[in-house]
């Protein structure tokens, strides 16, 4: 699927957004600043079952004002995780220019690595041992949800466990698992 749209909570409708340069799904999508989202990896709607590496993003150039909004572009990122993989990841911004994509699988693996996309430099870092997940997981946006709140971030994941990111320390941790007891 290639079509995007976008939802306005003050009148309560839909309306439709450019078409993304490559069809996917199960892919990761986060805002920018006030003027980008950014559509990062999945599958290929047309090779099924393959990973995508591209990324693409579209300039609204206001906040919650998508008017501007005429086309999504790829972007082409350096360093030696640029052409990897990667599916049913999650993905937030954390700070104005930085993007942390983790988890999900990175090219048929399901990874607890976490990674940085300078949006200036367009590079993509790995993050060091002690920012890796504390599980291997999988993200499905219509299934799991993030939450930034101050330097934390809040992610419930496939199987309902509560993950928070520290953005100051760099670091996870579970604080919920969501299992029955006997």
């Amino acid at each position: 699927m290639n079509q995007t749209e976008s939802f306005t909570i003050s009148n309560n409708s839909w309306r439709h957004l450019p078409k993304l340069v490559e069809e996917r799904h199960s892919l990761s999508a986060c805002t920018l600043g006030n003027s980008f989202i950014y559509a990062i990896g999945g599958s290929s709607a047309i090779n099924y079952g393959s990973s995508l590496s591209t990324i693409e993003r579209l300039n609204f150039a206001s906040s919650h004002n998508f008017n501007g909004a005429t086309h999504w572009e790829h972007i082409y990122l350096s360093g030696p995780c640029s052409d990897a993989k990667r599916s049913q990841l999650g993905s937030f911004a954390i700070s104005e220019s930085q993007i942390m994509i983790f988890g999900g699988f990175l090219d048929t693996d399901l990874t607890a690595q976490c990674f940085v996309i300078d949006t200036g430099s367009k590079e993509i870092k790995r993050m060091s041992e002690g920012a890796q997940m504390r599980k291997a997981k999988k993200f499905i946006k219509f299934k799991d949800y993030i939450l930034k709140d101050g330097r934390s971030v809040y992610v419930v994941d496939d199987e309902n466990e509560i993950h928070q990111f520290d953005i100051d320390r760099q670091q996870w941790h579970i604080i919920e698992t969501n299992r029955e007891q006997p």
